[in-house]
């Protein structure tokens, strides 16, 4: 293979030394030949000096284009913080119950995902009080139905992932770096730590209901009696099933099944109501925004997307996403990736605006089109929310914490992880770069969970700087490999 660090096309030696100029083409276009003929077998791995690259020229933000799987997944996030009993969300039919509209009437079939994320927050008086999420499915069919789950990662706010303070930017292919139990969580998805062996499962009979899991939340043994919790899970159901989560609260464990069916009966819902006086706002609404908590059943548990770079001597090449995009928040590209909400109550999100635990992959192809190794550079940056085409940061990255998250870059044979903190407004470093040598394909993917506690959207830039040095165009030769 040539050595690209070395003068394959010394034009501008030729002229120093007065060698005649078509002798010297010829023998550039003859190596260049034999270069782009030989196996390209360098592997895609990170190359140092990440940190100096700078995106110098116009990249503006386009479209992910992502396909959305359109799986279903019960999202029980409102209200946040739990201080009554009662249901927080109910996919039951309705019929014979009090308050039927309190029912969202929704079944579930084949692959599904649950997100629940709820706060107890107790005074001195009731610091005993644990709050109970409890995850409930009733079978509607007249044959026994078996819901499996495959993968699961559940932790609290303390002892097991409280938010401490991190660095920007930090490599953790270990998963040993967290700050928040959504963050934690999404890591486990992310190295492939949250699968369940052999799959939790529970069989309901028909016409019945079942515990399929209790969630606690307790605060007893904490000096501000304040804790919460994340969960999540992926799985399947042979058949067709209707679920809910129902908030209790007890110093003595947790509510048997006859307790939590005379609540669905009942029909009351969790308190408080989080969005009584100031509702959230549908979303074409022009004015001020309200954006909402999610309690529903939400579409859509993955987003994929694939796009082409080349690298031409002729011009950088850039390709910037927004990641989350929401109403209010697509960087000019118009596109909102909030999930849709097939069933949602009248006091909560329209949409699953910042799209908690939705697993983004994002695979380009890349060709390098110029005669020289090139760098491809991958951010994942915070800049300020805008509807408009322009992306903008802040002088001074806020105090708030817009994203705790982890994100995989791999090909088929290399792979590494990253752990983020990223404040409002916040430019990052490139997380990595990567050489590609002249002639040379290359796959790689971006990979996340958006994490619960993160606020969208953020950016995905990769990129890749014009070459510097003026050289002839032998673009046709490498064209013609």
């Amino acid at each position: 293979m040539v050595d690209t660090k070395k003068p394959i096309f010394p034009i501008i030696l030729a002229q120093k030394n007065h060698i005649n100029m078509n002798r010297v083409l010829s023998r550039t276009y003859t190596a260049l030949i034999a270069a782009v003929t030989l196996p390209w077998t360098a592997s895609l791995a990170p190359a140092s000096g990440a940190n100096g690259a700078e995106l110098q020229f116009d990249c503006k933000v386009k479209p992910l284009n992502a396909i959305n799987d359109k799986l279903p997944m019960l999202n029980s996030n409102c209200p946040e913080v739990v201080s009554g009993p009662g249901i927080l969300v109910s996919t039951m039919g309705g019929t014979g119950t009090d308050i039927p509209e309190n029912h969202l009437n929704y079944r579930f079939k084949g692959d599904f995902a649950i997100f629940l994320h709820h706060i107890n927050k107790q005074t001195d008086a009731d610091a005993k009080k644990t709050l109970y999420v409890t995850w409930v499915a009733y079978n509607p069919l007249n044959q026994p139905v078996t819901i499996k789950v495959n993968e699961q990662a559940s932790y609290l706010s303390q002892p097991d992932a409280p938010f401490v303070e991190r660095v920007p930017l930090a490599i953790d292919d270990e998963n040993k770096l967290y700050s928040g139990p959504g963050d934690r969580l999404t890591a486990d998805y992310i190295h492939g730590q949250a699968t369940v062996e052999p799959p939790f499962q529970v069989t309901v009979p028909p016409h019945k209901f079942a515990v399929v899991r209790h969630v606690d939340v307790p605060v007893a043994d904490l000096k501000f009696h304040h804790n919460g919790r994340s969960f999540f899970a992926r799985g399947n159901i042979d058949g067709t099933l209707q679920m809910a989560t129902i908030a209790t609260f007890s110093e003595s464990g947790a509510p048997d099944l006859s307790k939590l069916e005379s609540m669905l009966k009942d029909s009351l819902m969790a308190r408080p109501r989080e969005y009584e006086k100031l509702r959230p706002t549908p979303n074409d609404f022009v004015g001020r925004f309200i954006y909402g908590r999610v309690a529903g059943v939400q579409q859509g548990v993955h987003l994929d997307a694939t796009h082409n770079m080349v690298l031409d001597k002729s011009a950088g090449a850039c390709r910037r996403y927004a990641i989350s995009s929401l109403t209010k928040g697509t960087f000019g590209t118009g596109e909102i990736q909030s999930a849709k909400l097939l069933r949602r109550y009248d006091d909560t999100a329209y949409s699953a605006h910042g799209n908690y635990c939705v697993d983004y992959k994002v695979t380009f192809n890349v060709r390098n089109r110029d005669y020289i190794k090139r760098k491809i550079y991958v951010t994942l940056d915070c800049p300020l929310k805008t509807d408009l085409n322009e992306v903008k940061y802040a002088e001074q990255p806020e105090k708030a914490v817009f994203y705790r998250g982890s994100v995989k870059l791999s090909t088929d044979s290399y792979k590494r992880f990253y752990h983020l903190v990223l404040h409002k407004g916040q430019k990052l470093e490139p997380l990595d770069s990567f050489e590609i040598e002249p002639g040379e394909k290359k796959t790689f993917t971006v990979e996340l969970l958006y994490p619960p506690d993160a606020t969208p959207p953020q950016l995905l830039s990769v990129y890749s700087p014009q070459s510097e040095e003026l050289k002839v165009d032998l673009r046709p030769v490498l064209d013609s490999k």
